[in-house]
């Protein structure tokens, strides 16, 4: 291990997806590693890219916590590492008692809680609004739960997206509250100082993410065939979707002003963005909502779900408008009044743009970095303090 609090600190971060820089959890992961490594610290991040055996992405979320509980075991056992920084569920499989004879630590962090989801699908689906077949009972519904629980109870710590998230699972899954924590994510620095372009007359819409139930697509597509149906003069770009899916859910009337691009990347963001001044943001449950504050650094003023993260992220701020979840007519009014008072929504996209400039990935890293020697010192035998 470590000795002083200057020297640098061995890293491995896990994510049970494919790294890619473009992707939520994915992204984040990567983001932290990169800014952990401009600090002086020795990071590795372990995805499905460092699997032996490459299989269907559904068998490697099956064989991904095998490969990280034995990986990060090793490590720990010969004093290798000093923490182990991993996704809900990737470390399932390491007993408690090899986490608590290591001198390093084992951190379990949420990229927005799974049991909560589920709670949400399951009231959808009584509702008719989604189905579940019975093998999601088996694995996510099920299994896949139980992992993540046991994953956030062994840890050292266990670090939550938004407050809410981290009393859920300390009143239902067991967790410790003196062994949990809340850190919020960044802003990739490719869209930090960005400068904010003069305002348009007839601002575009953006939608910003996959075609998903979670994510609020029906309900984004309902608002957006409103809102351009009452405008005509307006357009709107739905990015990280599927064509065909967003074209099924849309009003033929304004198809062909909206502009579906499946893929996007990150550092593209700024570009595909310029003339938008409006994004619905409309999930149905978030951990954080990092595109509402990407948005923000790109001149643009969120129309969010009024949801743990999203909410945290703008009340109080007057950077964006709140709107029950689910409600088309909030979302379509609050859409209407940025289009209509351009004064009000140039404000808006000022005090986001300034918001959007505090979360740095650099900051987060910071406060990991003071979260990862905060628990060294305590699990440090005392003789090796003094």
């Amino acid at each position: 291990m470590t000795g002083p609090d200057s020297e640098p600190l061995r890293i491995v971060l896990t994510i049970h997806h494919d790294l890619d820089l473009n992707t939520g959890a994915p992204g984040s992961t990567l983001q932290l590693g990169n800014a952990l490594r401009r600090q002086g610290h020795q990071v590795s991040v372990v995805g499905f890219d460092n699997l032996p055996i490459h299989l269907d992405p559904r068998l490697n979320q099956l064989t991904f916590p095998i490969y990280a509980s034995a990986q990060a075991g090793r490590l720990l056992s010969r004093g290798q590492v000093d923490v182990v920084d991993a996704s809900t569920g990737d470390l399932w499989l390491l007993p408690r008692i090899a986490i608590t004879k290591a001198r390093g630590i084992v951190v379990t962090r949420s990229h927005g809680l799974e049991h909560l989801v589920h709670l949400q699908q399951i009231d959808a689906a009584k509702r008719g609004e989604l189905k579940l077949r019975r093998r999601y009972f088996v694995y996510h519904g099920g299994i896949r739960l139980n992992q993540v629980a046991r994953s956030l109870r062994i840890a050292d710590i266990s670090v939550y997206l938004n407050a809410p998230e981290r009393q859920w699972a300390i009143d239902n899954l067991r967790v410790r509250p003196d062994r949990s924590a809340v850190a919020a994510n960044g802003v990739a620095p490719e869209l930090v100082g960005l400068p904010l372009s003069d305002a348009n007359a007839d601002p575009r819409i953006a939608i910003l993410g996959g075609f998903a139930w979670r994510k609020g697509a029906e309900t984004a597509a309902a608002v957006l065939s409103e809102v351009l149906k009452r405008m005509p003069r307006l357009e709107a770009s739905w990015l990280g979707a599927e064509p065909a899916e967003v074209a099924r859910a849309l009003d033929p009337a304004v198809r062909d002003r909206v502009r579906v691009l499946p893929q996007y990347q990150l550092v593209d963001l700024p570009s595909l963005l310029r003339k938008h001044e409006i994004l619905l943001f409309l999930s149905r449950a978030e951990g954080f909502g990092k595109v509402v504050i990407e948005s923000m650094a790109c001149g643009v003023v969120p129309v969010a779900s009024d949801i743990p993260g999203p909410g945290d992220i703008l009340k109080g701020k007057d950077a964006g408008i709140l709107v029950p979840v689910g409600d088309v007519g909030a979302a379509v009014d609050a859409v209407n009044y940025l289009v209509e008072h351009p004064v009000e929504r140039q404000q808006m996209r000022q005090r986001g743009h300034r918001l959007a400039q505090s979360y740095t990935w650099e900051a987060v890293a910071e406060g990991r970095v003071a979260l990862y020697r905060r628990l060294l010192s305590d699990k440090r035998p005392k003789k090796l303090r003094a």
